[in-house]
């Protein structure tokens, strides 16, 4: 059986499985008694703003948030809530979570905390851009992701070789969808204040059928389009049209942020993966398009569980829990991996950690590796010897010492290392 994947996005959270959405829920609360979560919670928002929270996923953690109750202490406790609320849709065996981009050590550290209290095992946390990369053109030596939540645009940077590897993931911009959907009921409301003298951000219910409407037509498809915004008050419709140019006007601050990150990632021959939330936000897929040497490539809604789909087995091949996927074998590297190799073995000299590449001498040194380094007598390569705990080569697990060469990655707890050449 396999296991199923959550992908935790506040735009809309889901989990799926053998390409299908088994369920999915907004990242939205309402911090009543008892707390309301998901759909239940954003389609009260606008009626009750200050119960509401959309922010707890963006910002995971234990601090005091303003409003706390008895039941919801700080964001942590209603991510928790919903971890419960999503596992309906998935009652049995471990999940594997795509994190979102801007997840630190201790975001992660405390979401692992938050499933173990709900009795959720986890398998794996994955970063999307790193399972979505195998989509990109072999040709393309370094992938950018690019992915849009409620508060920020993000961009993953992937370099693409034997092997698919995370090389650095940051927010771009400090705005997302919730900036967009703002932005477009203000402009609705200036349209039905010049057209029927009727501002419907002055009644909590129009208010709240505006920001469904946008809501839902934001979701429904590839892209925007022009939606219709048809609002009912007091025995009378109030209907309003967007315009191409509110729409480009609703996510226009985000291009230059876009833009300036691509150029600053950008190396060799790039390719951006552009995720369907992404490219529903209007100009920003055309504003990639317009820049010299880069290729664009628009990536369906179902796209990171087709392949997570496929990275079963590999996910399955290892009994180890709670790993950390930061990079993986190119899968369409295995054909060449599968032939003999007539090439020298080429020795590491250095190692890359969170974009850090630091020689061996130096690396050895340290005093908190669970792993031992160490040259061999008689040809003074490098090999490795386990520690106490799990550890993998290239997704393979090892449990005795193993020769090193350029291009490993030794997976750890939760920390990856890429074992390189330089010069």
């Amino acid at each position: 059986m396999g296991i199923p994947l959550l992908e935790i996005n506040d735009i809309q959270l889901r989990i799926g499985l053998d390409g299908t959405v088994l369920g999915s829920e907004p990242g939205w609360a309402l911090c009543t008694d008892p707390p309301l979560l998901g759909e239940a919670a954003r389609g009260k928002a606008r009626r009750q703003p200050r119960l509401a929270n959309s922010q707890f996923w963006h910002h995971l953690t234990t601090d005091p948030m303003p409003g706390a109750t008895e039941a919801v202490r700080h964001h942590a406790d209603l991510a928790f809530l919903q971890l419960q609320q999503l596992r309906q849709f998935a009652t049995e065996g471990p999940l594997a979570i795509a994190i979102p981009a801007h997840y630190e050590r201790e975001d992660m550290q405390l979401l692992l905390g938050l499933a173990e209290a709900a009795n959720i095992q986890i398998k794996a946390l994955i970063d999307p851009g790193v399972l979505l990369a195998q989509l990109a053109m072999p040709e393309s030596e370094t992938v950018l992701y690019l992915d849009a939540s409620l508060y920020a645009l993000s961009m993953t940077t992937i370099s693409q070789g034997a092997h698919l590897q995370r090389l650095k993931a940051q927010l771009i911009h400090s705005a997302g969808y919730q900036h967009t959907l703002d932005r477009l009921a203000s402009a609705s409301a200036s349209r039905l204040i010049q057209s029927h003298r009727f501002d419907p951000m002055h009644q909590a219910e129009t208010e709240q059928q505006l920001f469904d409407q946008l809501y839902e037509q934001i979701n429904a498809s590839e892209a925007l389009g022009e939606p219709l915004v048809s609002l009912y008050h007091d025995a009378a419709q109030y209907d309003v049209r967007l315009s191409d140019e509110d729409l480009r006007a609703a996510s226009a601050e985000m291009v230059p942020s876009l833009v300036k990150g691509i150029n600053a990632a950008a190396s060799g021959s790039t390719e951006v993966l552009i995720s369907h939330r992404a490219a529903r936000l209007s100009g920003l897929a055309h504003g990639i398009s317009l820049m010299p040497g880069i290729t664009l490539t628009p990536l369906s809604s179902m796209a990171l569980f087709e392949v997570f789909d496929a990275f079963q087995a590999d996910l399955q091949s290892s009994q180890d829990m709670r790993q950390l996927i930061l990079s993986r074998r190119n899968p369409k590297d295995h054909q060449q991996d599968s032939k003999p190799s007539s090439a020298p073995r080429l020795q590491p000299t250095h190692v890359l950690q969170n974009g850090l590449a630091i020689t061996l001498e130096r690396f050895i040194e340290r005093d908190d590796l669970e792993f031992t380094l160490s040259k061999t007598t008689k040809t003074e390569d490098w090999q490795i010897t386990p520690g106490q705990l799990a550890l993998s080569i290239n997704q393979k697990t090892v449990t005795s010492i193993q020769p090193l060469i350029a291009g490993d990655i030794v997976q750890v707890g939760r920390e990856t290392f890429q074992f390189i050449k330089v010069g």
